[in-house]
Formats: structure tokens, sequence, C-alpha cells
């Protein structure tokens, strides 16, 4: 049995009280903060940036996986390795504008876990082989409050068996994340 990563979304957090958050979800046993990046362009919402990701690297000792859906991500992968990211995933289609297997030897160059997240969509075969792992992402990136739909585990292939389910980042248990490596 593969061990269950929780890694709550500070997205979902109250902003204006992000310090109690972060250590409401420390407390309640979160093994990584998940930061979920979004430009107005490759998903049609704002989040924030790699200023908020130093903030919270300096609220926190656990590992900060940084999810960038945005457009020619291998230009603000500098600014999150020097925010602080542990683990920065990446998308692989097109609509990205970026060359997966650089973005990816930039962020392993740096000595931070790269990754890479692939649109419920988006075919298998687009996988680069130089990504130790990955995120299947149960819906198309939309919007920050957007509901995940469960994605049964029997659409994707035995080697990708990561799968995300989101909660509401005030109950503790924001994002459950199973995290098995490539066999």
């Amino acid at each position: 049995m593969q061990r269950i990563i929780v890694a709550p979304s500070i997205l979902a957090a109250n902003f204006s009280r992000l310090s109690d958050e972060i250590h409401r979800v420390e407390t309640a046993g979160a093994d990584w903060i998940h930061c979920d990046i979004m430009d107005g362009h490759f998903v049609d919402n704002i989040s924030f940036g790699p200023e908020i990701v130093r903030i919270v690297r300096g609220l926190t000792s656990l590992p900060l996986d940084v999810h960038l859906m945005i457009e020619h991500p291998d230009h603000y992968v500098p600014r999150f390795l020097q925010a602080g990211a542990n683990s920065i995933t990446v998308h692989v289609e097109p609509e990205a504008k970026h060359d997966v297997g650089k973005t990816l030897r930039q962020i392993q160059d740096a000595g931070c876990r790269a990754g890479l997240t692939l649109n419920p969509e988006t075919p298998f075969d687009l996988i680069e082989s130089t990504s130790k792992w990955m995120v299947a992402s149960t819906q198309r990136p939309r919007s920050s409050r957007s509901k995940m739909a469960q994605t049964s585990s029997s659409l994707a292939p035995q080697s990708f068996t990561r799968t995300i389910t989101q909660r509401r980042f005030a109950n503790c248990a924001a994002n459950e994340t199973r995290e098995t490596r490539r066999r």
C-alpha cells in the first residue's frame, strides 16, 4: 500500500490569517503545503506568485509543492526556486508554451523535485521520460474554487497512480495526495 501524502493547498486558506492557517494544518498532520500558481492565461484565474511562496516558506518547515498552471513556466521557475519551492510541477499541454524537457532539467539541475501535470483530456504519450513523478489532474484547471471530480484509478496507467482529491484547507485536509514513483 502506498503512503498517502496530505498536501493542503493554501489557495483555500484565509489569507488574512495565513500564518494561523499554516500552523493549523501542520498540527493536523499535513505532510506538504501545496501552492497552486495561476496566471490568468493558461488558467482563467489569477492566484499568487513567488512572493507568497516566499512568505509561506518562512512560516513552515514543511516541503512546498508548487504547481505552475501558467504559460512559460521556464521563465518563472528560478523565482519559485528562490522563494523556497521543494517540488515544482509544470503542465505538458502545448498551451503552457515551454519546452517541457528543458524546464524539467532546469528544475532538477537546481536540486528541486520536478514533476509533470496532466489535464484529464491530455494523452499520456505527452509525458516526458525525464520526470520521476506526475500529477494527474482530476479536472481541467478553471478556477481556484471549482470542484474537483474524483478520477477513476482505472483511467490512469499503472505507472502513474498519483491522484489528487481536493478538500477545504480550513478542514485541515485540503489535498490528499497519493504519490508513487514510476516503477
